[in-house]
C-alpha cells in the first residue's frame, strides 16, 4: 500500500517535527508567563503589589489628618483588590 503525500503535507510534518536550539527560543512576552526579579513576580503583579501599598500609605496619611471617613474610601478599595489578589494570584 502506497502513500503519495502532497509537499505541503509533507512539509508540515517537518515543521511539527523540528526541534528548535535554546538559543533559537524566543521567551514569552505574556506577564503572567513567568516570574522575574528578586521577589519572583511578573511586571503585572508587581504593579499590582504597588499599587495596593500606594493604596495603604494614602490610607495611613488621610486617618490622622482627615479622619478615618474619608480614609475609609481608599481602605475599601485595599480591601477589594487584597481579596481580588486572593482570588486571583
Amino acid at each position: 500500500m502506497s502513500h503519495s503525500y502532497d509537499p505541503e503535507q509533507i512539509e508540515r510534518i517537518r515543521a511539527s517535527r523540528q526541534v528548535f536550539a535554546g538559543d533559537q527560543v524566543e521567551p514569552i512576552a505574556d506577564p503572567w508567563a513567568r516570574p522575574t526579579g528578586p521577589l519572583g513576580l511578573t511586571p503585572l503583579q508587581r504593579n499590582y503589589v504597588l499599587l495596593l501599598v500606594a493604596l495603604l500609605v494614602i490610607s495611613a496619611i488621610l486617618i490622622p489628618t482627615l479622619g478615618i471617613g474619608v480614609a475609609s474610601v481608599p481602605l475599601f478599595l485595599l480591601g477589594v483588590g487584597l481579596l481580588g489578589g486572593w482570588l486571583l494570584f
